[in-house]
């Protein structure tokens, strides 16, 4: 009857050492394999972030006036799009479909200059018109978007951060229409400032009909009264890569948003 006993108690201490092996080994891989996730995610995110402003035109003092330099600027901005689409997968819930539908936007974008080499010839005749003036007006008002993106992000709750990231769209039009011209010898149909308008709304427009059905003018923010805390602040120093990092922030923070609040 002993030996029963010593048999049986031998057997349970077996089956419960086996099972805390398991549960261990179960937990080292979900750890290791988050571990892989976040790197590899960084990995991807180094990658890309000195593409970014050469991408957007952001701090250049001359842009791309021949097809040979637009089909350059074409490969850059396909780079960028492949590692945005890459770095969707490290978002969950509604963040990652944001931000997969802002990165839809910019391939849509890229189409539309670089799909034919008659639009690649058409944006090469539009940039040759844009002035010095044009040129700081397009990265000013950018690196105000970025600003202002990474205020709202780092700051703002539930739901007024969506109507702050919204109104920044709006915000970013504006801004672009106020400060961005063409030269005088050029016609409208070759105005840079409403190329550069149309390209923020080939990027931006998807995301703004999905989640900011209140807040898609500048008039529906000063009617909704969007919280604009802080939201004009020059001197903010934004730490990381150019609007990506606002944009992981504000990702992040849209997943754990409940659909029903937006």
């Amino acid at each position: 009857m002993k030996s029963l006993v010593i048999i049986f108690s031998i057997l349970l201490c077996s089956l419960a050492v086996n099972a805390a092996k398991q549960k261990l080994t179960k937990q080292n891989n979900e750890e290791l394999s988050s571990s892989n996730v976040t790197s590899s995610c960084a990995t991807i995110s180094n990658q890309i972030s000195p593409l970014i402003e050469p991408a957007l035109l952001v701090g250049s003092d001359s842009w791309p006036t021949t097809v040979e330099e637009i089909n350059k600027h074409c490969e850059l901005g396909a780079k960028v799009h492949k590692g945005f689409k890459r770095y969707g997968k490290c978002f969950t819930g509604i963040g990652r479909q944001a931000f997969n539908i802002f990165n839809r936007g910019l391939k849509k974008y890229m189409q539309n200059i670089c799909s034919s080499e008659k639009k690649k010839q058409d944006t090469a005749e539009i940039l040759k018109c844009a002035s010095n003036e044009t040129i700081g007006g397009w990265s000013k008002c950018l690196n105000k978007a970025n600003q202002r993106l990474d205020i709202t992000a780092t700051n703002a709750s539930d739901p007024n951060m969506v109507g702050n990231i919204c109104c920044t769209y709006s915000a970013v039009l504006d801004c672009v229409a106020l400060n961005t011209g063409s030269s005088p010898e050029c016609g409208k149909t070759r105005d840079p400032s409403k190329f550069l308008q149309s390209s923020i709304s080939f990027v931006l427009k998807d995301l703004i009909e999905l989640l900011c059905a209140n807040y898609e003018t500048k008039e529906a923010c000063v009617t909704n009264a969007a919280n604009q805390a802080n939201i004009a602040d020059d001197s903010h120093q934004v730490n990381g890569t150019f609007i990506l990092s606002p944009l992981i922030k504000a990702a992040n923070l849209l997943g754990e948003v409940h659909a029903d609040s937006i």
